[in-house]
């Protein structure tokens, strides 16, 4: 199954799309969806490891001018997970992005400022 295949599965999850995501000379395979239920929001999940300090980073992508943030996170190897975990995690290590929606920019109030990295998505 892939990462869209489930995605779609999902309560409050529509329109799962298979994507590869680069940045930074790493790919990622995941998935674009939107989230729905409490207003209507685009995401991007991606599976694998994170890149280090992705806490600290932003990702902006061709034509888009907003800021995309880790939103979540789950970094623990498949082979650790007790079956209760696969039903959330079943690819292990994942993470995702969510655009910054806000006037203020998104490091507006922390003391570090975030580093922008150029991002690219091919659709699969």
């Amino acid at each position: 199954m892939t990462p869209a295949e489930w995605l779609d599965q999902l309560e409050h999850i529509d329109g799962a799309l298979p994507i590869t995501m680069s940045a930074m000379t790493r790919s990622w395979e995941g998935a674009v969806y939107k989230m729905t239920g409490d207003g209507e929001r685009p995401c991007i999940y991606m599976v694998g490891k994170m890149p280090t300090n992705a806490v600290n980073l932003c990702f902006r992508f061709p034509d888009d001018d907003r800021d995309w943030f880790v939103g979540t996170y789950f970094q623990e190897e498949l082979s650790t997970l007790e079956p209760h975990q696969l039903k959330y995690h079943p690819f292990g290590k994942t993470w995702t992005l969510h655009p910054w929606t806000h006037e203020e920019d998104l490091d507006h109030h922390q003391d570090r400022k975030c580093k922008r990295i150029e991002a690219r998505i091919t659709w699969n």
